[in-house]
């Protein structure tokens, strides 16, 4: 707060009537003290007014010992000077700053700097990936043997190690191992495991039926070792491809089945992540018909869908790029509940394009960063091209394929307020169209 001179002039303690510990501390704050010059001295890389620009402390400042230290050594948001040389290479760099001349209420400082020389990665050292194969690790790690040591990729590397799940984020350790002599570094990581695999059951009692579920997922699945007895511990692990299959059932009314892979690294050379996934459905439900009789109820949905996900490196490589093509076959039985059919086929074979921008620090709990996405699902609007009149067409007709264009933008954001304390904001807006007025908004569920 300025106080530069504020010290502690006496201080004592006793027990008061009450028998309670009284302090008493005596204070002289002294007067209030402000920046005013700063001169810079050793410094080559950079001029003198991009380092004061990066400083971001004017003459008149309140005088500030935290706010300096943080600008010069570590400011969160990574701005701070020692950053700035140390992305670019200077792992060797110092800074000291100085005080010339204190005159009435204002300081004179000299910052003094050290550049050194630039480091070169030599070594990728990992340890404790005791489940996870190396290649997996490697695949996101920033820092490459034979470039210049950079700061804030070793904090993107972190952060993407985080993002896998396989390891715990809070131990993640990264330790920079400088050689002068030679003007390189080793960068090791230290890893600690934790499961990331996942089982669901559940079972109950509800409308007179039992009601239940299992479901597993493999995080951590490695498709290429299927076929190794001595990898099934219990299952074949390590490549970071997930597999889940998921079972729900409550008795007669409803059954579903899911099945999905995802390989994250299609061709092992690019996070190029490849997704299938296949589903069936069967649910079923008495009614009644205009005369008063029970009728059977019934809705068959079959589905696939294949989606191709890649990491963009303009405008940064925190933007990912996805296509999908997905296929739904429904088949009705009187069953009209949710749906603009009550018997017969319908399809929906549709598209969809996402752009998303994911800066989350860590995926379960995060603490900073954004999540934003866009997408535009759509179906080839097949009414404009088979040139066929759907005024006077059946309900049936009409909807055996499917016809809209979705439009959906989500944003949330994570901004740290005090201690584990997180405020998370969100914004979503959704929009719906149509290519044939006669057809209308025919996606075959509400």
């Amino acid at each position: 707060m300025g106080f530069r001179d504020a010290h502690i002039v006496s201080d004592t303690f006793y027990l008061n009537q009450r028998g309670n510990m009284q302090i008493d501390i005596a204070l002289e704050e002294g007067q209030r003290y402000y920046f005013r010059n700063i001169d810079w001295r050793g410094n080559n890389k950079y001029d003198d007014d991009l380092l004061s620009r990066m400083l971001g402390i004017k003459k008149g400042d309140i005088y500030s010992q935290s706010t300096l230290r943080s600008r010069l050594f570590m400011d969160p948001s990574g701005t701070d000077i020692t950053s700035l040389y140390m992305d670019d290479g200077y792992l060797f760099f110092n800074v000291n700053p100085e005080e010339r001349a204190v005159e009435g209420d204002s300081i004179d400082l000299v910052i003094n700097i050290n550049e050194g020389a630039q480091a070169t990665v030599d070594k990728i050292i990992i340890r404790g990936n005791d489940k996870t194969n190396e290649h997996v690790i490697r695949r996101e790690i920033r820092s490459l043997p034979g470039s210049k040591f950079s700061r804030a990729d070793i904090i993107r590397s972190q952060r993407e190690l985080a993002t896998l799940n396989f390891f715990d984020p809070e131990q993640i350790q990264i330790n920079p191992i400088p050689n002068p002599e030679k003007g390189t570094v080793d960068i090791e990581y230290k890893l600690v495991e934790k499961s990331s695999d996942q089982l669901e059951l559940s079972a109950g009692w509800g409308g007179n039926t039992v009601v239940g579920s299992i479901g597993v997922a493999f995080n951590n699945f490695s498709l290429r070792n299927i076929g190794k007895k001595e990898a099934w511990r219990p299952l074949p692990s390590g490549d970071g491809q997930r597999l889940s299959l998921r079972f729900q059932s409550t008795g007669r009314a409803f059954q579903s089945l899911n099945a999905s892979f995802s390989e994250p690294w299609l061709g092992g050379k690019r996070p190029n992540a490849l997704t299938t996934t296949v589903f069936g459905t069967r649910q079923y439900a008495l009614g009644r018909a205009a005369d008063g009789t029970t009728i059977d109820r019934e809705l068959y949905t079959i589905g696939t869908s294949v989606e191709l996900a890649r990491r963009l490196r303009k405008p940064d490589d925190n933007f990912v790029l996805r296509n999908s093509i997905d296929y739904q076959y429904f088949k009705l039985n009187n069953w009209g509940a949710g749906f603009v059919i009550n018997n017969g086929v319908s399809n929906n074979l549709s598209t969809t394009v996402t752009l998303s921008r994911y800066s989350l620090d860590q995926p379960l709990f995060p603490r900073s960063g954004s999540n934003i996405v866009v997408s535009l699902q759509a179906t080839p609007p097949f009414s404009l091209l088979n040139g066929k009149d759907y005024s006077e067409a059946t309900q049936e007709e009409r909807y055996k394929w499917a016809e809209y264009h979705k439009w959906k933008i989500k944003a949330e954001w994570f901004t740290p307020v005090i201690g584990k304390l997180v405020l998370r904001t969100v914004a979503k807006i959704g929009m719906m169209g149509y290519y044939n007025k006669d057809i209308g908004h025919s996606i075959p569920t509400i």
